[in-house]
């Protein structure tokens, strides 16, 4: 039975139970609505305004970096598209929707440029023999050029078995999450 005003902490619960979510994502989420809690005073969802997110991202942005308040940002709009579902209806708008991320300077592209892909096939290749924390350098010389040509993220990587690997056909299955 969910009360007659829906709090963010009713608003997260209701959430988790809903999605399915790694322990982690729930942590990150509940993190989310505790600095709301901690550093506004409203508690009820339905009087969250757009004014009370810029008040509340400004003076959260004097004590941690954007993207944390661009993480909060991002999981209490989910929780609020969550609560304007037609079926729910809790929230008739999502004012974290309408207050635009804080922009994040310097951030580091998320590519790598050939040159330093060529700088770093060098450095595995001068040496034929073996060196501590780089052996066999045959292998990680793989691993650079795999993660380089097909986009294979981290975790993706201890996932691939020899099944996915199709040789005639010239493709590598990569799963969504291993």
């Amino acid at each position: 039975m969910l009360p007659s005003r829906m709090t963010f902490n009713d608003l997260c619960a209701a959430y988790v139970r809903f999605k399915l979510l790694k322990p982690d994502t729930v942590l990150m989420y509940r993190t989310s609505v505790k600095s709301w809690l901690n550093n506004t005073d409203i508690e009820y969802i339905d009087e969250v305004t757009e004014d009370a997110v810029i008040d509340w991202r400004n003076l959260r942005l004097r004590t941690v970096r954007r993207t944390t308040w661009n993480m909060h940002r991002r999981h209490l709009r989910a929780l609020f598209n969550f609560a304007m579902h037609p079926k729910r209806a809790w929230v008739m708008s999502n004012p974290f929707k309408e207050v635009p991320p804080a922009p994040e300077p310097g951030r580091l592209p998320k590519t790598v440029a050939v040159p330093l892909l060529d700088q770093v096939m060098t450095l595995l290749t001068r040496h034929r023999g073996t060196s501590k924390g780089m052996a066999p350098r045959w292998f990680w010389g793989i691993v650079v050029r795999t993660f380089f040509f097909t986009g294979l993220r981290r975790s993706q990587l201890p996932g691939i078995r020899w099944k996915d690997l199709h040789l005639d056909e010239k493709y590598l299955l990569l799963r969504y999450e291993t």
